[in-house]
């Protein structure tokens, strides 16, 4: 598993709709499926090629709600029936996506399910994956990860690459969300941490053409 590199969705491009003034609108639904393993939390997966990939799947006419269509898809990809859902993110950058038409516009919009046991049918082709695998640098069960002195100097070296007011700002989110210079770790920070790798180049998902980014194992 490429470090950095989170489990990723794959747009149905049949599933358009237009707006008025002729944008085609993809819809897409994920989920992340979360349990509580013996020493780690787990996330729920199905093989995908090159890399894992989300239960996911685009909204459909027959889909009343969109967490109705996202109940939907999971359970016919894994065979797991969720409880209780709640919506995490949406991404709606027009350069997040890479869409094959002109006048094409993706939303993927990500929800988070709690489950108390790693349960899955195996004829699904689901699987459980340790959700350090994906964010290395949040793994502090032995001490401080060894993955964040390369984060530091890749972000350092990307602060430095800006006007120097943009650079200073850099550096400032920097120190707040990897405590860089200090003692300091926030495990409530996790989302600005991403983010923050994600605006920087650092994560592989940054990167459209599927090229490890630089310093990156």
């Amino acid at each position: 598993m490429q470090v950095g590199k989170m489990p990723s969705t794959q747009p149905d491009r049949s599933s358009a709709v237009s707006d008025a003034g002729g944008l085609a609108l993809f819809a897409e639904l994920s989920a992340v499926i979360i349990a509580a393993g013996v020493d780690e939390p787990m996330v729920l997966v199905r093989p995908g090629a090159p890399v894992d990939t989300l239960p996911a799947g685009p909204l459909q006419s027959e889909h009343r709600t969109l967490e109705a269509g996202l109940r939907a898809w999971v359970e016919q990809q894994t065979d797991l029936h969720l409880g209780y859902v709640e919506q995490l993110y949406t991404f709606g950058d027009a350069d997040r996506i890479d869409m094959p038409a002109r006048g094409s516009r993706s939303l993927s919009v990500a929800y988070l399910a709690l489950v108390r046991a790693l349960r899955a049918s195996a004829r699904s082709g689901a699987r459980w994956q340790n959700v350090y695998t994906y964010l290395p640098w949040e793994d502090w069960r032995d001490g401080r990860p060894a993955v964040l002195e390369t984060i530091e100097a890749y972000l350092k070296a990307w602060a430095a690459k800006g006007p120097t007011e943009t650079g200073t700002l850099r550096e400032k989110r920097a120190a707040l969300a990897f405590g860089l210079g200090t003692d300091s770790w926030s495990d409530e920070l996790v989302l600005d941490r991403y983010e923050l790798l994600y605006e920087a180049g650092f994560v592989r998902e940054a990167r459209r053409d599927g090229e490890p980014s630089p310093s990156c194992p």
